[in-house]
């Protein structure tokens, strides 16, 4: 996955993966764990990945999961939640602050 990007697990009746980086570089990554509903949890397993490019943004809100203003995520997971990413210099304040 390339910098920038996303993965959305759901694990369902659980999946085996090793969340090993390729390649020599060193990366940060992050991990939100968010429980599914009972009646979720022994449905298949699915994954889907978001290039950069297409992970929606507006201002300096990187939409993930939910929506922010125009920007909404193409991940349609079963909680309702907003989840951004926000990348700006400590002088800027806009709603965030």
């Amino acid at each position: 996955m390339a910098a920038g990007g996303v993965e959305w697990m759901k694990a369902g009746n659980g999946v085996w993966h090793s969340g090993t980086p390729v390649g020599d570089t060193q990366v940060k990554g992050f991990q939100l764990w968010i429980a599914l509903p009972a009646a979720e949890e022994n449905t298949p397993a699915q994954s889907i990945y978001l290039a950069p490019s297409d992970v929606p943004q507006e201002g300096p809100a990187r939409a993930l999961r939910g929506r922010y203003g125009e920007a909404k995520s193409p991940i349609n997971a079963l909680a309702q939640m907003t989840y951004l990413s926000v990348s700006m210099r400590r002088s800027q304040c806009l709603n965030f602050c």
